[in-house]
């Protein structure tokens, strides 16, 4: 029987990742389903990268092939493969030096889908990691906030209010980042749960008075 070819955009949305968006529960169950669902589209990742194709369950996905426009350049292919790796070696994975390097190299890539892999990485480090991130951490993070991308922008926001809840200290690492203007436009979302992830993030981070009036300054002052 004939394959059918899918791109990334379908095998994104055919993983069914809306648990990975609406789901705040610390079981083990659910963790375990995000670290498969993130693993399994890391791998898809992966095996194109090295091979130039990847055969997905065929029970589920099919075949995946042309996923990119354009070879991604050797540094970035070993960017996602150091990723990968480290997420399936790591049972308490945190982001250190190495990893960041990595993740800079995805976000700042012209190729969206290699900018998906960051969020999801984030995403997952989110629900896992037991040390607050640092401002330097966390700088990349707020940086794909301000992508126009309504899947980034749904990952990206549950990633960081994942680390806001999870650890109240992470307010202060997020504030020299200047979350607050990449926030406001997603506030005119579309999407449900970027929506409410956004609200979530601005209800916590102003909690102060300072940054309470940032905020209405930023929703109020003139282009």
């Amino acid at each position: 029987m004939e394959q059918r070819r899918k791109t990334c955009a379908e095998l994104f949305e055919e993983c069914d990742l809306s648990h990975l968006i609406t789901e705040k529960s610390n079981s083990k169950k659910v963790l375990d389903s995000v670290r498969n669902s993130v693993q399994y589209i890391l791998k898809c990742f992966f095996h194109f990268l090295t091979c130039g194709c990847c055969y997905a369950d065929n029970k589920q996905f099919g075949f995946i092939g042309n996923l990119y426009d354009h070879e991604p350049s050797e540094m970035e292919k070993q960017a996602l493969v150091n990723l990968l790796r480290y997420l399936e070696t790591e049972e308490s994975p945190t982001i250190e030096f190495p990893h960041l390097i990595s993740l800079r190299i995805l976000i700042y890539s012209d190729n969206i889908e290699l900018q998906l892999s960051a969020a999801l990485f984030y995403l997952e480090i989110s629900e896992r990691i037991d040390d607050c991130p640092t401002s330097v951490t966390l700088s990349p993070l707020i940086d794909l906030l301000r992508r126009k991308d309504d899947r980034l922008n749904r990952i990206t926001t549950q990633a960081l209010s994942n680390f806001l809840m999870r650890m109240p200290a992470c307010k202060a690492e997020v504030y020299p980042c200047q979350p607050i203007p990449a926030l406001i436009p997603l506030l005119e979302s579309k999407n449900h749960d970027t929506l409410c992830n956004t609200i979530a993030i601005l209800t916590i981070l102003t909690t102060t008075s300072k940054n309470f009036f940032f905020v209405l300054f930023c929703l109020y002052i003139p282009e």
